[in-house]
């Protein structure tokens, strides 16, 4: 559970300091999904779409509960973070759709 949450970390690092979306990163979100089906992955970290889906849902929902709820942003930059986020967990949901 520790190796879960620690890549869990390490992926939220990597997708939150992003400053351009090159085709490498676009790579490691594609492989990030691959390595979850059984396609390329390992049968022991095989995740099905349902818990993946939801799992993103609720990284998703606290993210911009956070954005939200900063007080030293103006309306103008929560709404292109919350949409920001939201395309972001768009893309990589289809990457884990198509992985399947």
């Amino acid at each position: 559970m520790e190796y879960r949450k620690n890549m869990l970390s390490k992926y939220l690092k990597c997708i939150l300091t992003q400053n351009e979306w090159n085709d490498s990163f676009l790579q490691y979100l594609s492989h990030v999904a691959k390595i979850h089906t059984n396609k390329i992955g390992s049968p022991l970290i095989h995740v099905d779409l349902i818990h993946i889906t939801c799992l993103c849902g609720y990284l998703e929902q606290n993210l911009i509960a956070i954005i939200l709820k900063s007080e030293n942003l103006d309306n103008q930059t929560k709404y292109a973070g919350i949409m920001a986020i939201n395309k972001f967990f768009w893309i990589q949901n289809d990457f884990f759709s198509n992985a399947l």
